[in-house]
Parts: structure tokens; sequence; C-alpha cells
């Protein structure tokens, strides 16, 4: 912890203030309120929210890459969406923080600087954002944004603003597209509320997958339908409903939601395996959803529930026939 900003243990930072260096790899800051002489040792940088992580953020993580080849290079993101301050929208995320961050750092980045998202913040001058921004990354010498990204009060902040120094490189990414659609958080929580997980997986680049934990349950599964195993639910991105899911365990059919012949409106994530269930110890769980089966709805007795989940597993192992159950991999 320094002064009062939350960070993350893992890299290095370097102050003038400091007679040591601190490991870590995440810093969140208080743009207005920094800690005085505080310097990451950060050579390239990309700017945005990120949510995601799609195509778009790739192709200028990618690029970002190719120009800085050597010396290490972050993601400067917001401690949460800005439409949240300027427009009262609360856009639902995408993905859970460590999910977040582990994907960020197979695309090669060390660092996230996250900058703590307030009024003040987004109603500064473009002029004064870099001046701040750059006092704490003063050995940046390349900067990657899309050629939409705008900043700063009343999004006046364009990419050249954040050139200045003029030896600082600062490059601008064209839009992505899928079958001319641009690929955006937007469409892909569209795609998601649809359930279209084949057009998610094309505007993400790979599987949409979650982490979750495993968490005990209360028997009832083993008890009077099939043996489940009981995850933290994902997030509210994923609309509740019966899938057909992929887990390092093989091909399952997961439960999503409430549980109405049991009166019990708590969200619930259940995976039963195809193959299953022997023990699955405990730890974090990745999930890759393949295929909307059905709505979550009440029965009117756990005999037909039962009847229900037979028919789900079997339209689950129709499905998965030919198929093999991997975690989700990045494509091109």
């Amino acid at each position: 912890m320094i002064g009062a900003h939350k960070v993350v243990f893992k890299g290095n930072i370097f102050s003038r203030d400091a007679s040591c260096i601190i490991e870590m790899r995440k810093i969140r800051i208080d743009l207005l309120n920094v800690p005085r002489g505080l310097t990451l040792p950060i050579e390239g940088i990309t700017i945005g929210v990120f949510d995601g992580l799609h195509r778009g953020h790739r192709a200028l993580v990618e690029r970002l890459g190719s120009l800085c080849e050597t010396g290490e290079k972050g993601l400067v993101t917001f401690s949460e969406h800005p439409k949240v301050l300027l427009a009262g929208e609360s856009p639902v995320r995408l993905l859970e923080e460590t999910r977040r961050e582990r994907l960020l750092e197979a695309w090669g980045l060390t660092w996230i600087v996250e900058l703590e998202t307030t009024r003040g913040l987004l109603s500064l001058e473009p002029e004064d954002f870099t001046e701040r921004l750059f006092d704490i990354l003063t050995r940046v010498r390349v900067v990657v944004v899309g050629e939409n990204f705008r900043f700063g009060k009343e999004r006046r902040g364009e990419p050249r603003h954040l050139a200045d120094p003029p030896q600082r490189r600062v490059e601008t990414v064209g839009v992505v597209r899928e079958n001319g659609e641009i690929v955006s958080a937007s469409g892909v929580r569209a795609a998601l509320l649809e359930r279209d997980f084949e057009k998610v997986e094309r505007l993400l680049g790979r599987s949409y997958s979650v982490s979750a934990e495993k968490v005990g349950g209360d028997g009832i599964g083993k008890k009077d339908l099939v043996p489940t195993i009981n995850l933290v639910p994902p997030p509210e991105a994923v609309p509740d409903g019966i899938y057909v899911v992929g887990t390092p365990r093989g091909f399952a059919v997961c439960h999503l939601g409430d549980r109405p012949v049991f009166d019990s409106k708590e969200r619930r994530f259940e995976i039963h395996l195809l193959d299953g269930l022997d023990d699955p110890g405990w730890g974090m769980w990745e999930v890759t959803f393949l295929k909307y089966l059905r709505p979550v709805r009440d029965f009117p007795s756990v005999e037909e529930l039962r009847k229900a989940i037979e028919y789900d597993i079997e339209r689950a192992r129709e499905f998965c026939k030919g198929r093999q159950s991997e975690p989700s991999r990045e494509r091109r």
C-alpha cells in the first residue's frame, strides 16, 4: 500500500522518495492526488476501458508489442466504467478481474495502471490529464490507442495530445470489424444476451469462459436429481438458463439461475459432468459456454424436473459428439 492507493504486488515501482524497490504489477492511482515522486518503469502503454478484452483490444496490444519489443508494457485503464459518472449507466462487467489480468498478461502486458474514476478525473483538460499521467509514466516512449480514442473534459482530448514531447511516439489503430460490424464490448454484451455464443467467439477471438470458485452445495442434486458441482455465479452478463459448457474435466450441463421448484431465489451456478463425477477437489474452475438449451423454469414436481434434466443431458451429449472439451483458446 502506498498512501491511500490500492496496489497488487508483482513487478517493480521506483519512487525517488523511497530507499527500496517495491515489487508489484498493478497499481490504482488517484491522478489528482499522486504520491510525491512516484514513477513507473513502463516504456509502452495503451489506454482504454478494455472491458471484455475483445479482438479490437487485442489489435491494440499487438501493435504496442510490435513497436515496443523490449521494456515493460502496460494498460492504463479506469477503476470503473466512465459511463457510470458521465451517463448514469452501469455496464455489466464481462470478465472477472482476475481473469482479465491473466489474459492481459498472456498478451504480453506486465502492468495495469488503474486510474481512480472520479468526476474530477473525467473533467480534466486534455493537456492537464496528459501532464499528470506522464509525470508518473516518465519512461513511456510508445503510446497506442484506438483511432476514436477521446479523453478529458467533454472528450476533447485526441491522440495528438498524447504526443508531447514529440519524441513520444503515438500510434492509432483502426476499428476491427466482424461481418461489417465494429467489434465492441457493447456488441459482445448484446450477443451474450441473445445467447449467441458463436458470435461472441467471433467478437472476442476466443470462446466465452469464466473462472469460478468451487463452493459447497446443499446436497439436493445428488439426493433427488443428478450430482452437481457448485460454483460461484459468473458476471450477470451471462443470462440465466440451462447450457452446455466445457470444463477442465470434460463437457457438462450447466444450471445458471434460481431454483423455482425448491422456492429458492438464490442465483446458483451448478454443473453436471457428462462423464461422471469423480472427486473434483476445490479451487477455481474454468467454464466455457458453448450452447444454450432452455430457460430456467418451474416444474410441477421434482420428478418432472428430473425428467427435464435427463433430456438436457441427452441433448448435451448429442451436441458434444465429435467435439473436444478444452479451455478457451485464443483465435486470430
